[in-house]
């Protein structure tokens, strides 16, 4: 239990992850949930950030100002569109 007066740091999820329960990419994950010792790991494979300053008060906030180097996600039907032989 942390003591009065500590401030814990708040992250956002970059990618899909479980820790108490599911965060979707773009979630604020509150301070206390993320251990600290693997936070610095979990940010170096970009799964999270820390929160920027009022984060927790702007839920539209632009992600790719968080993580610019994130590539798009893709889907399955982009892959199948991919794996496709092409027709001429």
């Amino acid at each position: 239990m942390p003591s009065l007066g500590t401030t814990q740091t708040s992250y956002v999820a970059l990618k899909p992850v479980r820790f108490d329960r599911n965060y979707a990419i773009g979630e604020i994950i509150p301070g206390g949930v993320v251990d600290d010792i693997r936070a610095s790991a979990l940010a170096a494979m970009h799964i999270i950030t820390e929160a920027p300053g009022g984060a927790i008060d702007a839920p539209d906030m632009d992600m790719a100002s968080l993580n610019p180097e994130a590539a798009p996600a893709k889907t399955a039907a982009s892959r199948k569109r991919a794996a496709a032989p092409k027709e001429e």
